[in-house]
């Protein structure tokens, strides 16, 4: 085994030991274009995906996005349903994304399938916390969400929106 897998199964142990848990997985992939490293760590029957911490850009970046010609379309016939907020695309997405910041997060673990939750809203932090368990921050949820990403849609990735029969591609 290469030296740099060692060190990731060896901070996965150390991660896994602090909380009690037991590693379950530990590999390499690509994802987006780039080569990620997952690691899952099982809990009291429960299993978690690592997430790293440290610094991390979040956000987006109006100044370094610009929409393709079929995204501005697709974003004007949407306007044209009644549907956005802004004149165009790019004022739209800078009213509903966060503007882009560089944050300091903690690692965490994300519990990799939902569950449900049987606590009022209102009562789950204490819920959760009686399990050693908490809700992320809206940082934190960006961050593992964009798996590493820093760009508005991951490289690849198509977003289907239904048109009746037909699907809009957005790169």
């Amino acid at each position: 085994m290469p030296v740099a897998s060692l060190l990731r199964r060896f901070r996965a142990v150390r991660v896994s030991s602090a909380i009690g848990g037991t590693v379950s997985l530990v590999e390499a992939t690509e994802h987006g274009g780039a080569r990620l490293h997952r690691v899952r760590i099982e809990r009291d029957g429960q299993e978690f995906a690592l997430i790293p911490g440290g610094q991390v850009s979040l956000g987006f970046d109006l100044h370094a996005w610009k929409p393709t010609a079929q995204q501005a379309a697709d974003y004007a016939e949407s306007l044209e349903q009644g549907h956005g907020h802004g004149p165009d695309l790019p004022a739209h997405l800078t009213r509903i994304l966060s503007a882009r910041r560089s944050v300091h997060l903690d690692t965490v673990l994300m519990a990799v399938e939902d569950e449900n939750l049987t606590e009022p809203p209102a009562d789950m932090p204490a819920a959760l916390s009686g399990r050693g368990l908490r809700m992320p921050s809206s940082d934190e949820w960006e961050h593992a969400g964009g798996a590493g990403s820093d760009t508005l849609f991951l490289p690849g990735l198509r977003l289907a929106v239904a048109r009746g029969s037909q699907a809009s591609r957005w790169p």
